[in-house]
């Protein structure tokens, strides 16, 4: 029997271990995408391979890959293969090593961290490729193998890698760092089994799970009966129009969750498929449901989900789908699918089973832009990968936030760190005016970004989607407005579509990026109208849509509020019926493969920042 005090020690010690494999990791990676992007997840599972605490992440490929005896101390396991590990990596730009700990000669854990590499091969860089038909296209498949045995290094796994790799140095220094960071988990698990004994180590893992699985269940039994849907949509596949329908129900039932995915699309010709692994979407559903259920029954917000919880979900996905492909669908766009999969389409579910109370959608589809090309001091291949963060959903009780990466790992790029290594001018980030979605509390801002080519040529392949459909606005809300982005070159002004492969750059070239703003939640009319005057005295709405929308009349140059016209506007502005979810209308963009010229930027190419 293990006292709460001990309980709560060693839960507390691997979280505090944990962080120190993120610093560690921060500290001697070599690739933007991880030292400054944040790309990588740390777990720690069990001898069985069943997650005990960490990033949620299902586990088990290894333990099923080799057999018990052979696996030794000082191995390190290596894999980034989606459909062997059946979408516990969800593309071949992530790949997961794992580190065994032993005590006593004993098995006890894992040490699991996986890291998104700069490159992998394939037809486009980053182990993203936007118009992918196949796996193969994508970069090198890497089965469950011993990147160390016994801590010696397999150097021919690891030629290997980096010869597959555009940026070789970063594929050997990110790979050692994370092989590196898994042995603080082994030296800090040591450390506990000497001052707590192996077998209350081991016991606290089982009390985890048993705890967390009560915890779910009392989670579950908040829900009421009865069955919700809900649907959203990607703009396309980067191969075949769209639109590209996502559906999921969900139910309790018998002290059961039950989703189920029936009804979303077919498997995509193009990148945009996704592994959707179970255990996944129960963690998934874990984080959402501790958010909204979990407050009332005095929860902490911060506890670790693991294996205990996953035989309370069930999960019905169609197969061949969009969420559950056959080999070797392309799968290299996934994590457009996943945002939607795993944010907008629960907050769509959850805004039914607990109205009034979660967020509208946040322009969640990680819009990635990645050049590559060879630099003009150095001579060396370059390749350049970052997340532009959008508008998240306006809130029940808070607008929504400006410029967020809807993944919480991941973050923008500094701009100091991209001028300096790369040969981009970053002529301008700024928030959007006029992108968040109008609401009680408005939605947050898209980000503008734009970079202009300092070398005589170089390559950009981008990955991006909510340019059709828009952030839907909640109760009332409105929807943000839908991102774009646009190649000026010598005059001439073209929109990109949303997915693109190897776009010939030259020098001067200027790639400007926008992306959505968030849904708005509650009726624009019942906001603030000092809060109005804030946004336009900030530059974030304009005087037009103060009006329009908000219905406030805002006197230019003094940003205050005409009371009695705003309460004359309001009162027609009212009369308008309250849409539980407002999609707006589909903005049509360039098809899959195609740039349309246009004349000029929609709006101007600047931002909102004062």
């Amino acid at each position: 029997m293990v006292d709460p005090i001990t309980l709560e020690v060693v839960d507390n010690a691997l979280y505090s271990m944990e962080k120190e494999m993120e610093a560690t990791i921060v500290r001697t990676a070599m690739s933007i995408v991880i030292r400054d992007i944040y790309d990588f997840g740390i777990a720690t599972l069990g001898a069985d391979g069943r997650l005990v605490h960490g990033l949620p992440m299902s586990g088990t490929l290894i333990r099923e890959a080799f057999p018990l005896d052979e696996i030794h101390e000082g191995d390190v396991f290596v894999f980034n293969d989606p459909y062997l590990s059946r979408g516990e990596m969800t593309h071949l730009g992530d790949t997961q090593l794992c580190r065994p700990v032993f005590a006593g000669g004993r098995l006890i854990a894992f040490a699991v961290i996986w890291g998104h590499h700069m490159d992998i091969g394939g037809i486009s860089v980053s182990g993203l490729p936007a118009t992918s038909r196949e796996i193969f296209h994508e970069g090198i498949q890497i089965p469950p193998v011993k990147l160390y045995a016994r801590n010696v290094l397999n150097d021919a796994v690891m030629r290997i890698l980096a010869r597959n790799s555009r940026t070789p140095e970063m594929m050997v220094g990110d790979t050692l760092a994370m092989a590196a960071a898994c042995t603080i988990t082994e030296r800090r698990l040591h450390e506990l089994v000497a001052k707590f004994g192996l077998d209350t180590l081991l016991a606290c893992f089982d009390l985890y799970a048993d705890r967390a699985r009560a915890a779910m269940a009392r989670l579950i039994e908040r829900l009421p009966p009865g069955r919700v849907a809900f649907e959203d949509y990607l703009d396309d596949d980067g191969v075949r129009g769209g639109p590209v329908r996502l559906c999921v129900a969900l139910e309790r039932r018998d002290g059961r969750l039950h989703l189920d995915y029936t009804g979303t699309a077919g498997q995509a010709e193009g990148a945009i498929n996704l592994i959707l692994n179970p255990n996944r979407v129960t963690l998934e559903m874990w984080r959402y449901l501790l958010n909204w259920v979990g407050t009332q029954l005095g929860m902490d917000p911060e506890t670790s989900p693991n294996h205990g919880i996953f035989d309370l979900v069930h999960v019905t996905i169609p197969h061949p789908s969009l969420l559950s492909p056959a080999y070797p669908a392309a799968v290299g766009a996934r994590h457009l699918t996943s945002s939607m999969i795993y944010r907008d389409t629960f907050r769509g579910l959850m805004s039914q089973v607990f109205p009034g109370s979660v967020p509208a959608c946040s322009n969640g589809t990680i819009p990635t832009y990645m050049f590559r090309g060879t630099h003009p001091v150095t001579g060396k291949l370059y390749v350049s990968m970052e997340c532009i963060a959008g508008g998240g959903g306006g809130r029940p009780d808070a607008d929504g936030i400006d410029a967020v990466c809807p993944n919480a790992n991941l973050v923008i790029a500094p701009v100091e760190f991209l001028e300096t290594s790369f040969p981009l001018l970053v002529e301008q980030t700024a928030l959007r005016c006029d992108t968040a979605g109008p609401g009680r509390f408005r939605g947050g801002l898209g980000v503008i970004r734009s970079f202009e080519l300092r070398a005589e040529e170089a390559y950009l392949s981008w990955l991006d989607d909510r340019q059709t459909h828009p952030a839907w606005g909640l109760d009332g809300g409105r929807p943000g407005v839908p991102g774009d982005a646009y190649l000026v070159r010598a005059g001439r002004t073209f929109r990109l579509p949303t997915k693109y492969d190897n776009l010939r750059l030259e020098r001067g070239d200027r790639v400007i990026v926008r992306t959505g703003g968030g849904g708005g939640f509650g009726p624009p009319w019942e906001r603030e109208p000092d809060h109005v005057a804030r946004d336009v005295r900030r530059g974030f709405v304009s005087l037009e849509q103060a009006w329009e929308e908000y219905g406030v009349a805002v006197h230019a140059g003094s940003f205050t509020v005409d009371a009695a016209t705003t309460d004359a506007r309001r009162r027609d502005l009212a009369r308008r019926p309250v849409v539980r979810v407002d999609r707006g209308t589909a903005r049509p963009g360039p098809p899959p493969g195609r740039l349309l010229e246009v004349e000029g930027i929609p709006g101007g190419a600047s931002g909102a920042a004062r």
